[in-house]
């Protein structure tokens, strides 16, 4: 016998939520059967549900406690299957126990691989500021496989009818089987014993809290935009969101594969679906003292891959890895990676943050912070990724939603080591960051070498590149009072210009609508109560004086401005 993870998903009706955890009926290590109840769920309609096993195995981890809400579906217990031995997937070799293993492979050297500067503008993303709230559920165990749960309605404390088989793997959302109620009396709820492990090793919360932080402070942080930073734009079947992504060669980024929730054991494409990824970097031509302007760059993308079983050494993987369209300029950027251990991980975690229409100040600081090994954490888990909690009482974390994290390496630079999200509910939610599995450094790795590893589900997006203007120019207004944008336009072989002026509400953000001649050749483009700065130049239009920039548009650009919040 061995085993294969799965993960139990929440019902997937929206109708159902919020849904509320009630009782969590099994702990971490406690070994389940087919049918056996893991927790009970509390519907926006009042109904309790009971969700069953669906599985054989052992419990390794529980991601939502009593009293959690629930706004849409999500992983709650990570299950170890038990299979017979011909349908074990592959696993590391005999004899390996988890401390071993981590013994035996050194941390990996960070790969790192800085970009020169850039000239010439990139293309823009689309102006939508959704964000991807709480979504990464931080399972954090092995192989990431669906499982269907069992569900069936309480009638009140009594419990529902066993269901006598589990119900198969499906490539699309299950809905709930319907059932008819027989009381039976309640289960026994978890002893003591069952709770969840108090950890006592390197990474413990008190080992932690007492270790030197080397000299440094946590808290928020100048330090720059993170190389090949970005997000991915996804629309699929009718909603959107956006996540965290990291370039990893000119035509791969990286995000986390709960992002996407691709559940299909095989390749699929789908017709309602468009992913694109994007990235900004600071218009950086000249000296010029502006924290408005930015280039951004943005491409389809051909086709999403996810590794359901375990890689190379018997080690799952976390991510999904994206193809892009076309490759990405050098100047974005490409992130080094290292995988932590126990036992080469430092103090504080560098918490970043992304934002496609205000890049600054949080694309280029980090919060620094505290952490230690999740308490629900197993020997297993942390050889395959180690979940983090990170210290609910880091300054200036509150913030943070999710993004990528960093890690200081032995060698003293910071590479990127995972993705972090915030989970729970308001006043007792924390965030929780998964470190790179041995099986995430084997997917990054053969991305650069431009070998993906092999077994992997594709997703194929209908549309790989959206059409874009040849010209486009986004402006974010993130502050609370309404303010104006100006663009005049203008071209040599004539004597006249043409000035158009937006006014765009506060915490807005938009694309111009350019009202250019087919002879213009440059385009000013400025906010109207810009002032002057080093670098910016001056423009005069019939008695009006604007401070900004003169753009060469015989060639397509695309371009961000940002709007500076002042006080007062």
């Amino acid at each position: 016998m061995t085993d294969s993870l799965k993960q139990v998903f929440s019902p997937r009706d929206p109708a159902l939520f919020p849904i509320t955890v009630g009782e969590v009926r099994v702990a971490p290590g406690a070994q389940v059967a087919p049918d056996t109840v893991l927790m009970t769920l509390r519907t926006s309609d009042g109904k309790t549900l009971a969700m069953r096993s669906p599985v054989p195995g052992r419990v390794v981890l529980i991601a939502a406690g009593p009293g959690d809400v629930l706004a849409s579906p999500r992983p709650l217990v990570s299950i170890a299957e038990t299979l017979p031995a011909d349908d074990a997937p592959s696993a590391a070799p005999a004899g390996d126990s988890p401390a071993e293993a981590e013994a035996a492979v050194p941390p990996a050297k960070p790969l790192a691989e800085d970009a020169p500067s850039a000239t010439g503008p990139q293309a823009p993303p689309s102006v939508s500021t959704s964000t991807n709230a709480g979504r990464i559920a931080m399972i954090a165990a092995a192989a990431l496989v669906v499982a269907v749960a069992v569900f069936a309605v309480l009638p009140g404390a009594e419990e529902p009818p066993r269901i006598a088989a589990p119900p198969t793997l499906s490539a699309s959302p299950a809905s709930p089987p319907a059932s008819s109620a027989v009381p039976q009396p309640a289960e026994t709820p978890p002893r003591a014993a069952d709770a969840p492990p108090v950890q006592t090793g390197p990474l413990s919360r008190d080992v932690m809290l007492a270790r030197s932080l080397d000299g440094r402070a946590t808290g928020r942080a100048a330090t720059g935009r993170i190389p090949g930073q970005g997000l991915l734009a996804v629309q699929r079947h009718g909603s959107f969101v956006q996540c965290p992504a990291i370039l990893v060669s000119d035509r791969h980024a990286i995000t986390t594969r709960l992002c996407l929730d691709v559940r299909s054991t095989s390749d699929v494409t789908e017709g309602d679906s468009t992913i694109t990824f994007r990235s900004a970097r600071p218009y950086a031509e000249g000296s010029i003292d502006s924290r408005s302007y930015f280039h951004f760059w943005q491409t389809g993308v051909t086709a999403v891959h996810v590794w359901h079983g375990e890689v190379e050494g018997g080690s799952p993987v976390s991510l999904a890895l994206v193809e892009l369209a076309e490759a990405a300029p050098k100047a974005l950027g490409r992130s080094g990676h290292w995988s932590m251990t126990s036992a080469s991980a430092p103090p504080l975690l560098d918490l970043r943050s992304y934002s496609a229409t205000q890049p600054l100040p949080g694309n280029a600081e980090t919060v620094a912070c505290r952490y230690w090994l999740h308490e629900r954490a197993t020997p297993e888990v942390s050889r395959n990724g180690m979940p983090l909690t990170v210290d609910p009482n880091c300054p200036d974390a509150r913030p943070l939603v999710d993004g990528p994290f960093m890690a200081r390496h032995a060698d003293g630079t910071s590479y990127f080591a995972g993705f972090y999200s915030r989970e729970g509910r308001y006043k007792t939610e924390s965030i929780v960051a998964l470190a790179l599995s041995r099986g995430d450094e084997a997917v990054i790795a053969s991305a650069r070498n431009g070998t993906l590893l092999p077994g992997s589900v594709r997703l194929f997006p209908a549309q790989a590149q959206p059409p874009r203007p040849s010209h486009q120019v986004l402006v974010s207004n993130p502050c609370d009072t309404p303010t104006r944008f100006v663009a005049i336009s203008a071209g040599k072989k004539r004597n006249t210009e043409t000035r158009v002026i937006y006014e765009v509400d506060a915490n807005t953000a938009s694309s111009l609508v350019l009202n250019l001649k087919p002879d213009d050749d440059t385009l000013f483009l400025s906010e109207t109560t810009m002032r002057p700065a080093q670098g910016l130049v001056r423009h005069d239009f019939e008695g009006e004086v604007y401070y900004g920039l003169d753009f060469d548009i015989t060639s397509p650009l695309q371009m961000l401005l940002v709007t500076e919040c002042r006080a007062g």
